[in-house]
């Protein structure tokens, strides 16, 4: 890969999200960044939790994460647990959209999408309501997820690298739309590190 070449993959929480897409792109010389909960499903990278609600609740999760490079756009999150701070666009709260802003900040040339379902079709998240975690924390609402996909399409005026949705499962039409496996192979900057 060229030292200008730098292929992230941003990893959702959407329920199309598997595991086996997350070990698919582990094994590749891509950069990650994995939202809030989906950060467990892969062993390296940028984790992106946004949230300061789910934060007061997953501290001691989180310290499963201490050998990676946290963010949060919540300056208390940031001094309270000793992580990065980044804001990306203001007005939004959206985790999978700071996420692809993070990216692009951290010199994405080139930024391919998994887990962003923007839809309640098929579920909350992959992993259920957070509610299982704590009750006192929210799950997305349609409404939400309206705002969502104005959210993502404001990525489009403030991201300038190329960004495809190769989510197994997708309502979010802003960004191009491919097939995982297909999209990867087909970049010639990445390639294989390990296989599992």
């Amino acid at each position: 890969m060229q030292s200008k070449d730098k292929v992230f993959v941003c990893i959702g929480s959407g329920p199309s999200l598997t595991l086996e897409d997350c070990r698919f792109v582990e094994s590749l010389d891509v950069e990650l960044v994995a939202v809030n909960r989906s950060a467990a499903l892969v062993s390296r990278g940028h984790a992106y939790i946004g949230d300061l609600s789910y934060w007061k609740v997953t501290a001691d999760a989180n310290k499963a994460l201490k050998n990676r490079t946290v963010w949060t756009h919540s300056p208390t999150v940031a001094s309270t647990h000793n992580v990065h701070l980044f804001r990306g666009l203001p007005g939004s709260w959206n985790s999978g959209q700071k996420a692809i802003e993070l990216a692009a900040h951290l010199g994405a040339t080139k930024i391919v999408l998994i887990g962003y379902d923007c839809s309640l079709k098929n579920g909350i998240h992959w992993h259920g309501s957070h509610k299982l975690i704590n009750p006192t924390l929210r799950d997305p609402v349609a409404r939400g997820v309206i705002k969502w996909q104005q959210e993502f399409a404001q990525v489009l005026t403030s991201v300038k690298v190329p960004i495809t949705n190769c989510s197994r499962y997708t309502e979010l039409t802003c960004f191009t739309q491919k097939i995982l496996e297909e999209e990867l192979s087909s970049l010639p900057q990445v390639h294989l590190l390990k296989t599992f």
